[in-house]
């Protein structure tokens, strides 16, 4: 490990999530494939980008459920 921080959505130092919220992978990935948002609000999201980082789709899920109280 070289102790630099990817987008894995670890953090951003100020207790903000660096992974991307729900909604910013509503995309179709290249090959087209999308699938309903597990947790979500009924929104489609790209099966690609979601398989690449599945812990940060849902760490910014909670972190958007918290803001959201």
């Amino acid at each position: 490990m070289d102790g630099k921080q990817g987008s894995g959505g670890v953090g951003n130092g100020k207790g903000e999530s660096n992974a991307p919220k729900p909604k910013e992978n509503v995309a179709g990935s290249d090959d087209g494939v999308v699938m309903k948002a597990p947790g979500g609000d009924g929104s489609y999201i790209s099966r690609d980008e979601f398989e690449k980082n599945p812990q940060g789709y849902f760490a910014g899920l909670h972190a958007q459920q918290k803001e959201n109280k």
